[in-house]
């Protein structure tokens, strides 16, 4: 949603092809995870709860641009009624049978930004 809204493709962020494929599949909620946390990941996570989906932020697979643009996005998702969760809860929110592939990869988003947090350190 965020991404069509600001490139204007259609101009219209309540009927964008992404939330009829939603509807038409029978989604009920959604998982956020994703880089700027402050815009993108924020915006996305925004849309998907006014739209009506449960909506869900994965904390180890976000990561902002700003310490308080990202904290300020974050309280105005919650206060949306946007959950976030642990990569650890992920299994029992999903409504997939196999969930190994999923969590691989969130594992996978959360190793890359461990190993990006530690480089800044040094």
């Amino acid at each position: 949603w965020y991404q069509r809204r600001v490139r204007g493709d259609n101009g219209d962020a309540d009927h964008t092809p992404l939330y009829s494929i939603l509807l038409k599949k029978g989604v009920t909620d959604v998982v956020v995870v994703g880089i700027a946390t402050d815009y993108c990941v924020g915006f996305t996570a925004l849309d998907a709860a006014r739209h009506g989906f449960r909506t869900v932020v994965v904390n180890e697979a976000i990561k902002g641009v700003m310490p308080e643009t990202s904290e300020a996005m974050t309280s105005r998702c919650k206060a949306a009624g946007v959950e976030y969760i642990s990569v650890s809860e992920l299994p029992g929110i999903l409504r997939e049978t196999d969930t190994s592939g999923t969590m691989a990869r969130l594992l996978s988003v959360k190793n890359h930004f461990t190993k990006i947090d530690r480089s800044r350190q040094n």
